[in-house]
Formats: C-alpha cells, structure tokens, sequence
C-alpha cells in the first residue's frame, strides 16, 4: 500500500521475482487498502505510513479491530523512533524505513 505509483510498482516487481512471495494486491490509499484486505486477506500486507484518506497507523488498527489475520510491515520513509512505537502499539508485525 503505497500512495507512489513508480515505487509501488518497483516493491511490486522486486518481491515477484522471489519464489516465495505473490503479490495478490495493491492499493494507493488508507480506505482502498482496507478494502484490498479484507477482500483477499493476505498473509502480509507492506504499508506506508502516510496514506490519503487513512493513514497506515489508522488502518492498522482497524485491521486489528476486525481480527483479520494479515501481518502489517511498514514499510516508509519515516524513520524517528515515535513512528515506530506507534506503528507498533498500532498492531504492526514490523518496520522497516524506506532508506535501508
């Protein structure tokens, strides 16, 4: 869940060259992404933190809410500790900044 088309697209490309990882779904907003979950479920979902209409934290926890088994891993640009912890007391499985 990625709200840039080019780097959405190259997360994409990059994880189905790996024979472990199908990519079953993207989205491009907070509530798209919500809707992309809850239909397919998927084992992992990657999110960005800042998202329009609902950021990542927010669906996070509505994922939560809803006990859908998908694991989150941000996946971001934000890399300052508050974020994290955040991301984290929102239900997240892992976090990973963008510029590792």
């Amino acid at each position: 869940v990625e709200d840039h088309p080019l780097f959405r697209q190259g997360v994409a490309d990059t994880l189905s060259l790996e024979p472990d990882f199908f990519v079953v779904g993207e989205a491009d907003t907070g509530p798209n992404a919500l809707e992309v979950i809850r239909e397919l479920k998927p084992d992992i979902a990657l999110l960005d933190v800042n998202l329009p209409g609902m950021n990542g934290q927010q669906v996070t926890r509505q994922i939560q809410a809803e006990r859908i088994p998908t694991k989150v891993i941000f996946l971001t640009a934000y890399d300052d500790l508050e974020q994290i912890l955040h991301s984290i007391k929102a239900g997240a499985y892992a976090y990973c900044a963008k510029n590792v």
